[in-house]
């Protein structure tokens, strides 16, 4: 049996080569930069782009009974022409007839009742006037005359209500126009308000086109604009009428462009192609790949290299335009500016940089 001694020394051996590992003379060697693609901020002749517009009827309406019940008739339908006046559909009109009956005997019983309140309150003065009635008695005469009057006044409201209520199970066109929509049928039951028809007028017809918001900062009414119907169709004149000084998450606004008269005529809720001015000097320009978002929907940013540190930083740009795959810089970058155009989501401002050379690899050097 191996004594102590030759234990100790086996174990020493075999851990030698482990312990052999650990010499203090490995250190972590120095962290090798990133390499990132760069390009210079140059400037790029701009192009009305195709925005997509939607035509619609600036005067149209959705018609309902103001009242529930049931249609008996439906006088029009879908595409017919109806003069302002027209009858559209009918309801069932007894259970008006016979809430209007049942408001005009509550007016008369009102009536009456006033009336003996009238003649309590003048028998009352009269006995007052004369020793023979408490004051007390003299006040709850007026009081019951003015609760009288008051029951009068509310049941010739209810009257009125129920002759209005009778009047509107006819559903009357508003204006001239055309039937769009048509939802009722014979003998079914409605809700109040529940949309029954859609009436367009004639004439004008607008067309509504969504802007980015820096685009719409060069937009004032009665600027000239052109629609497609087609993609080799002839242009369509627009003016704009109307813009929205909303922009929806910062990135749209609502422009309304009224379509001239003398255009093909075309239904509400065709989309159209809209070309908007733009003006007519190059604009700086990155690509898409370059910008990440910003803190608006107009507003991005960009990797700057600075070739005197080697390092990168972010840089905020408004964005005034896509054209192409680039972007179009209202402001935020000068001409020459070098960025990164690859690689830049993975940045940290500040870091070193080491800018790609595609001859790096090929030529050794």
């Amino acid at each position: 049996m191996p004594g102590p001694r030759l234990t100790s020394a086996l174990t020493f051996l075999l851990l030698l080569p482990l312990l052999g590992g650990c010499s203090p003379d490995e250190r972590p060697g120095p962290v090798p930069l990133r390499t990132v693609k760069l390009a210079p901020v140059a400037r790029l002749a701009p192009q009305a782009p195709l925005l997509p517009g939607l035509v619609r009827q600036p005067h149209s309406s959705a018609l309902a009974f103001e009242n529930g019940g049931r249609v008996l008739r439906v006088a029009v339908d879908v595409g017919a022409r109806v003069a302002a006046g027209q009858l559209l559909a009918e309801q069932d009109a007894e259970p008006a007839r016979l809430r209007l009956a049942q408001a005009s005997a509550r007016v008369q019983a009102a009536r009456v009742e006033l009336d003996q309140r009238r003649a309590g309150q003048r028998r009352a003065r009269q006995l007052f006037a004369d020793g023979n009635l408490a004051k007390a008695e003299l006040e709850a005469a007026d009081a019951a005359l003015g609760a009288a009057q008051a029951q009068q006044g509310g049941a010739e409201a209810e009257l009125d209500l129920a002759r209005r209520a009778l009047a509107q199970t006819r559903l009357i066109a508003p204006f001239a126009g055309q039937i769009v929509l048509r939802a009722p049928q014979p003998l079914r039951l409605v809700g109040a308000g529940e949309t029954l028809f859609g009436l367009q007028a004639d004439g004008e017809r607008q067309v509504v086109v969504q802007v980015p918001a820096a685009l719409a900062q060069g937009l004032a009414p009665g600027t000239q604009a052109q629609a497609y119907a087609t993609r080799d169709g002839a242009p369509l004149p627009l003016r704009l009428v109307g813009l929205s000084p909303r922009a929806e998450q910062g990135l749209l606004q609502e422009a309304v462009f009224a379509l001239d008269q003398q255009a093909p005529a075309l239904p509400s809720g065709s989309l159209l192609d809209v070309r908007l001015p733009l003006p007519a000097q190059a604009q700086l320009a990155v690509p898409l790949g370059a910008l990440l978002p910003g803190q608006s929907g107009s507003a991005g940013q960009v990797y700057v290299y600075q070739p005197e540190t080697q390092q990168v930083k972010p840089r905020p740009v408004t964005v005034a335009a896509l054209q192409q795959g680039q972007a179009l810089i209202a402001s935020g970058l000068a001409e020459g500016d070098q960025i990164v155009v690859a690689g830049a989501a993975f940045l940290r401002a500040g870091e070193h940089v080491l800018p790609y050379r595609p001859g790096t690899v090929l030529t050794g050097e």
